[in-house]
């Protein structure tokens, strides 16, 4: 019962989580059982974790698809579960390399072997640690993309990784065989004032606005909007100044 992951990638390694209701002891054991193969996996059982929950760690599968899990206790079979073996799953690029500490937006990741399941999940973590990793819930594309909320953070670079199963994670500095996705966020911009503050109905006049934390790569994302319609994009003048033409 309460078996997680219910998926994992091929290469093994997994830790599958799982309960024995009425049972607190030793001598468990799980056997992987699918196509022509099966593993004894008793050395690799824990001990109760919690409510009561043990680990069986899975092994390397030359199998892509549905397995049984049988569990035993002291060789004796007491049930069994489905599990899920995928391929091999890699990251490419992200869609934008960067944005404002205050998240808000979608970030897309490019790769292969995506697929769709419940515990999809983004990580955004520091360069060297996933300590203080924020965590959101990925939303299946394609099996070549995925898109992923992005969390608000301080003001850095932090790695971007992807996993199907909210445990086996590809694009992270643990991974030599998979691209690193860093992202940088910025730290957020702000408008003080303007001039002038009014235009005549004419238009073809410059307004100047004044504020903190403009960027030269924020020239295509940053636009000007007059009566919640006309968008102008604006022109970089520094780090505190920008301008449109009013229409």
């Amino acid at each position: 019962d309460g078996v997680s992951p219910v998926l994992g990638p091929s290469s093994g390694g997994t830790p599958v989580f799982f309960s024995i209701t009425g049972f607190h002891g030793h001598g468990v054991a799980c056997d992987f059982v699918g196509g022509s193969f099966s593993v004894n996996l008793s050395h690799h059982v824990s001990a109760v974790f919690e409510d009561p929950r043990y680990m069986c760690l899975a092994p390397p599968l030359m199998y892509v698809g549905l397995v049984q899990v049988v569990v035993s206790v002291n060789n004796v079979s007491i049930g069994s579960f489905s599990w899920e073996s995928y391929g091999v799953v890699t990251v490419s690029h992200l869609g934008t390399i960067r944005g404002s500490e205050v998240g808000g937006q979608h970030l897309l990741i490019s790769g292969t072997g995506f697929r769709s399941s419940s515990m999809l999940t983004c990580r955004f973590s520091d360069i060297s640690s996933i300590v203080d990793a924020l965590y959101t819930h990925g939303t299946f594309i394609s099996s070549s993309s995925v898109s992923c909320p992005i969390p608000p953070h301080a003001p850095g670079k932090v790695v971007v990784s992807i996993a199907l199963n909210n445990i086996d994670f590809v694009g992270n500095l643990a991974t030599s065989t998979s691209n690193i996705l860093v992202y940088e966020y910025t730290v957020q911009s702000t408008t003080s004032n303007l001039h002038p503050s009014t235009i005549p109905s004419t238009g073809n006049k410059v307004v100047t606005i004044f504020g903190t934390a403009f960027a030269t790569d924020m020239l295509n994302t940053i636009y000007c909007e007059f009566e919640d319609v006309i968008k102008i994009q604006a022109n970089f003048i520094d780090s505190t100044t920008l301008q449109c033409q009013a229409p």
